[in-house]
């Protein structure tokens, strides 16, 4: 408990600590700030990279010991990657717009999507009564983290552009933009409020069984 609490505070406190690297960030980008001779402003901005994502990988450890888990293989390969992606991928990947990168991943999401509610579908009829709806609740929040990805790579590429500025603004796509955005959000709220719902009542059923 005491370790996903933490995860939960390493969490909120890159959170809150957001609007107060805002006023440098719009002002001067990464190199120069990661150049300053302000060692608060460089901790500060590193804390707020990566603390969401180590707290998010502490949280779910902390899940995973109160689940009962004893094996520390997956969790440390996974923790590593969540932890290092922001500096692994790019170096793997390269920072360039074009390639094949994009193409394969929404490929791959969408591939998997389909397999997913393939089998969701086939073993529905085999699911106990009292757990149906923590079963349509997990299709239902998979469905909407794949609408947000299919709007984010919109948002990015075509039709916002964002990704490609001068083509943002020759084309004044900023408020579509801002419109596929906030249906991202919608989409990612929405569909982790149907995981977290489904894990819910799965819960209560298990319990309700022992």
């Amino acid at each position: 408990m005491i370790v996903f609490f933490f995860g939960f505070l390493l969490m909120t406190s890159a959170l809150l600590l957001g609007p107060f690297i805002s006023p440098d960030l719009s002002t001067t980008n990464l190199s120069q700030l990661m150049d300053s001779s302000s060692h608060i402003k460089r901790l500060a901005f590193l804390f707020f990279a990566f603390g969401f994502p180590v707290g998010l990988v502490i949280l779910a450890f902390g899940a995973w010991k109160i689940g009962g888990g004893r094996s520390m293989l997956v969790p440390a390969v996974l923790g590593g990657g969540v932890a290092c992606s922001a500096f692994i991928t790019p170096l793997v990947f390269g920072r360039e717009t074009g390639g094949y990168y994009f193409g394969f991943g929404g490929l791959a999401i969408m591939i998997s999507a389909t397999v997913a509610l393939w089998f969701w579908g086939r073993i529905r009829p085999q699911v106990p009564s009292g757990v149906t709806t923590a079963w349509d609740l997990l299709a239902a929040g998979g469905v909407c983290q794949v609408a947000a990805a299919w709007n984010l790579c919109g948002t990015a590429a075509m039709p916002s552009y964002l990704l490609f500025p001068d083509k943002s603004i020759s084309l004044q796509t900023n408020s579509f933009a801002v419109g596929q955005l906030k249906s991202v959000m919608a989409m990612l709220g929405l569909g982790w409020v149907c995981l977290a719902l489904a894990a819910y009542v799965g819960a209560r059923f298990i319990r309700s069984r022992a």
